[in-house]
């Protein structure tokens, strides 16, 4: 079928080159992509996994950070009263 396999081409001709005059043929392929293997996929898989670990353990942090700062925000509020409003606009 038209498509698959390897595309193989034969050049002939002359060409200079660094160190002189090159006669001769060249076989040019263009092979078609492979595959990945199973350890390629096993790999890939890890990878992801790790990913995700760190987006969920990035998350965490940020929702701890911002409970903390409530809670800054709110021991402050408690102390001055009169500023309670100005922390909240």
């Amino acid at each position: 079928m038209i498509g698959e396999g390897p595309i193989v081409s034969l050049i002939s001709g002359e060409e200079e080159g660094d160190g002189g005059d090159y006669v001769g043929d060249r076989v040019l392929a263009s092979l078609p992509p492979r595959a990945p293997s199973p350890e390629e996929i096993e790999g890939s898989a890890l990878k992801i996994g790790d990913i995700k670990a760190a987006q969920e353990m990035a998350s965490a942090v940020r929702k701890q950070v911002l409970s903390e700062m409530n809670v800054a925000i709110l021991a402050q509020a408690n102390q001055t009263p009169g500023n309670a409003r100005s922390l909240l606009q």
